[in-house]
């Protein structure tokens, strides 16, 4: 039988990450030629930000685009940035 796992909220806050970043530039974070080139940008965790971006939504996308969802900020898990307290006072 297989067994059903929960991801929380880190999942949603990875997506947070990704709507912050197209409200801010226009686009998605993760953009390329095609669908493979796509996946893999995300996998890596490949984006770049555009010189204009102010410096407090780079930071805010910067942390929330984190591939390890205990490093992300507002995950709930260990680390720093450890709970949504820390994502509402960015």
């Amino acid at each position: 039988m297989l067994e059903k796992t929960y991801c929380g909220t880190s999942g949603d806050l990875w997506a947070l990450g990704c709507v912050v970043y197209l409200l801010f530039v226009g686009k998605t974070p993760f953009v390329s030629n095609n669908e493979y080139l796509t996946f893999n940008k995300i996998k890596e965790g490949k984006f770049v930000f555009p010189e204009n971006i102010n410096s407090d939504a780079k930071d805010l996308i910067s942390n929330l685009l984190v591939l390890d969802e205990f490093k992300r900020l507002g995950s709930g898990k260990k680390g720093e940035n450890n709970d949504l307290n820390a994502l509402k006072n960015h």
